[in-house]
């Protein structure tokens, strides 16, 4: 039996209906206005709106600098990407003491490399929630947990550049991979074998993701994973979760077979396969 993890038009002003003069009493064109008007009343009101000719207008967009996705022209969603924005440019710095919890800094792209956790206090669980609030507010993140684990990228100023929050977690469910369109249509039309492709490349990235509601054992649950827009692609992720996975359990390193990951997005789903090495990796609520 399978089991789902869920994964909008907006409001301008509508255009302003024209005035007509309305028929003498009793005549038919009366009472076609009537038939036309009470027809009108049971026909569901559709919202206009002035197309002033953007090629983006009412097409989701993605921001290259904060990485929001956002319907461009709904005001609500402006609003919310203008607020998302704004916390994405100022962004999250850890210093002082906390920024001296260095378990690495191997690369020019994260110059410290820092671990997180609720035994370190009620600061650092406050910047671990800070940090949480730069992942796109319509995905609906897992809270932060009481028993987090954070494995945080830092800048030379402080500045949060990448992280993984993790938690403990004892049981998850392996994904239904689907077919793509490519693998359905040969299998439908039985054109030969269907081509091999990679985990990243195949998987769905629709907006319901599909588990096969068999609990399996874990350890470890990813709840939260953020790289800068401008940074991704660069293997910051998967160097995180390495070390999130070095650090999780005393005295040896998790198995992949040990992690599962909340609700990803289209980009975790893809980032879960590529590093897991398989379609079906763990996913947990």
């Amino acid at each position: 039996m399978q089991k789902f993890l869920s994964g909008k038009a907006g409001s301008r002003r509508p255009l302003a209906a024209s005035r007509v003069d309305a028929p003498p009493r009793g005549s038919a064109a009366a009472g076609s206005a009537s038939r036309k008007r009470k027809a009108a009343a049971d026909t569901p009101l559709a919202q206009t709106y002035i197309d002033l000719g953007q090629k983006s207008f009412a097409r989701i967009v993605e921001c290259p600098v904060c990485g929001l996705a956002y319907t461009h022209g709904e005001e609500a969603d402006e609003a919310l990407h203008k607020r998302h924005h704004r916390r994405a440019v100022q962004g999250v710095h850890i210093r002082g003491v906390l920024a001296q919890h260095i378990i690495g800094s191997e690369r020019t792209d994260c110059t410290r490399l820092i671990a997180l956790s609720e035994g370190d206090g009620a600061e650092a669980r406050r910047r671990v929630i800070e940090a949480a609030a730069l992942l796109d507010p319509e995905l609906g993140a897992k809270d932060v947990s009481p028993a987090f684990r954070a494995v945080l990228c830092l800048e030379a100023t402080g500045r949060v550049r990448a992280f993984v929050i993790t938690e403990p977690l004892r049981r998850a469910y392996r994904v239904v991979p689907r077919e793509t369109p490519i693998e359905r249509d040969a299998a439908e039309t039985g054109q030969g074998e269907r081509q091999a492709t990679t985990a990243e490349a195949s998987i769905d990235v629709s907006s319901v993701l599909a588990h096969d509601g068999v609990p399996q054992e874990v350890m470890c649950g990813v709840s939260h994973v953020w790289v800068e827009p401008q940074y991704r692609r660069r293997g910051l992720a998967r160097m995180l979760l390495d070390a999130a996975r070095q650090r999780f359990a005393v005295g040896f390193e998790l198995p992949l077979d040990q992690i599962a990951f909340s609700g990803p997005t289209a980009n975790g789903r893809r980032l879960a396969a590529a590093y897991t090495g398989t379609e079906r990796f763990l996913v947990y609520d």
